[in-house]
Formats: structure tokens, C-alpha cells, sequence
């Protein structure tokens, strides 16, 4: 009982925190440069074009310039009627809390499970004014991202259960990818996450393997350090928790 209690104020100072983030986010207003046709203007444009029933409108070479997928996003919450900051924020929140699900196994500690949470949900990359306020696709380019690794790690935990306990996460981790690929055309970049997950879920290679092969080929890391290569963990979260479940097992 004790434990249903501790896990209770877990929850529910996530779900305050989350509200409070809500409504300071919702205080923030959307503007966009006019003369961006390439951006902000061709978002608006085939935003509305969708709204009035004319698909993506006539086609010309700005048509598909842009992933179709944050235009339908805006005319979505359109016609659903909530304000865009705040259906941008809800729906990261919705992806922080599915991810913070799929690592369940990993953060067996309601106290961890909640950190993790708001460690996602707090990002400062997340309410950005200078960025996330503008009509710009990242507002939905790490959500998506965020998701589709969430799908991936769910179907590696289930990997030793039914083919019915692994579709829900199948189709999630789907869904998410091919939402992602038509937000951005430099999607390519999540590939090599998308890869090693499914190999480890295969069985392909496993951490002793990874382990190897880089104590082998040391001069990687020196290049990359030159290169400056390296996470943006503050941008992309869902990279950091991928080392996790790269790193430990679960039973």
C-alpha cells in the first residue's frame, strides 16, 4: 500500500509539473517570417490549402519542397481547435510519457521513472521562444524522434514474448519513423539508431560485439573529437536513452 502511495506522488507530481509547463508554454505566441517561402510562408500556404480541401494545392516547385507532414500538423489543430504552441507541447509531453513507458524495464524505481520524465519534459530545447515559438518543423521533428525510438526499445523488451505483444509497439515504432521521414528530409541521421535497435533485437550484434570492435578501432573516437561529432543530447534526448538500453540487459 505504501508503495501504491509513493508511486501515486510520482505520478501526480508529474502530471502537476507537466500542467505547469502547459500553461507557461501556452503563454508564448507563434510568429513567422513572411518572406520565407521556402519556411515559414510555404507551411502557411499549404496549411491552408489543406484546410480548404485543396490537398497541397497547384502543384509548383515549392509543392514538395517541404515534408508534407507539419502542414497537415497545423491544419490538424485547426480544425481540432486548440492553439498550435499548446498542441506542439501536448504532443511532446504525450512522446515524453511513451518513452518514459518503454523504459520501464530499465528504471524499475517510480522515483527514476519520474526523473526521467521531467528530465524529457523540462529540456530546455523544448520551449525555446527563439526556435519552438516560430512555424518551424523541429516542433515536430522531436516528438516524432522521441517516439520512434520509444516503439523500437517497447519491441526489444518484448522481444522473448508474443507476436501480439509486440505489434502495438511495431506499429508505433512505424508510424512514428514514416512520420518523421516526412518531416524532414534530413530524417537519414536516425538510421543508424533505427539499425542498431532492430539488430540487437535480432540478435545481430550484441554490447561484447560493440565493445570489440571499438577497443579495435580506437582512431574513431580521436576523429570524431577532431570533428566535432559528437550528441546533442540536450537536442535529441532520445539518443541517451538508447545508450542505456544499449548498455544494460534486462532479464
Amino acid at each position: 500500500m505504501s508503495g501504491l502511495n509513493i508511486r501515486s506522488g510520482w505520478l501526480w507530481a508529474a502530471i502537476l509539473v507537466t500542467v505547469l509547463k502547459l500553461w507557461l508554454t501556452n503563454s508564448q505566441t507563434v510568429f513567422a517570417i513572411g518572406p520565407a517561402f521556402h519556411d515559414d510562408q510555404l507551411f502557411v500556404k499549404l496549411a491552408a490549402h489543406i484546410i480548404n480541401g485543396e490537398w497541397l494545392g497547384p502543384y509548383d516547385q515549392f509543392t514538395l519542397a517541404k515534408g508534407p507532414l507539419f502542414p497537415l500538423f497545423i491544419a490538424a489543430t485547426f480544425w481540432i481547435g486548440l492553439p498550435l504552441i499548446f498542441a506542439q507541447q501536448l504532443f511532446y509531453a504525450g512522446a515524453c510519457t511513451v518513452l518514459t513507458v518503454a523504459m520501464r524495464p530499465w528504471l524499475r524505481n517510480s522515483a527514476l521513472q519520474c526523473g526521467f520524465y521531467l528530465l524529457l519534459l523540462l529540456n530546455p530545447i523544448s520551449y525555446d521562444a527563439a526556435n519552438l515559438t516560430r512555424l518551424m518543423r523541429q516542433n515536430l521533428y522531436t516528438p516524432l524522434a522521441l517516439l520512434t525510438i520509444a516503439g523500437l526499445i517497447m519491441l526489444f523488451s518484448r522481444r522473448r514474448e508474443t507476436v501480439r505483444r509486440m505489434f502495438f509497439p511495431a506499429i508505433l515504432a512505424g508510424l512514428s519513423f514514416g512520420g518523421f521521414w516526412l518531416t524532414r528530409e534530413e530524417s537519414v541521421w536516425l538510421l543508424p539508431a533505427v539499425g542498431a535497435t532492430l539488430s540487437r533485437h535480432l540478435g545481430i550484434i550484441t554490447p561484447r560485439s560493440v565493445s570489440t570492435l571499438a577497443e579495435s578501432h580506437q582512431w574513431h573516437r580521436h576523429l570524431r573529437l577532431r570533428c566535432g561529432i559528437t550528441y546533442h543530447h540536450h537536442q535529441h534526448p532520445e539518443l541517451a536513452a538508447l545508450r542505456v538500453v544499449w548498455n544494460r540487459r534486462i532479464p
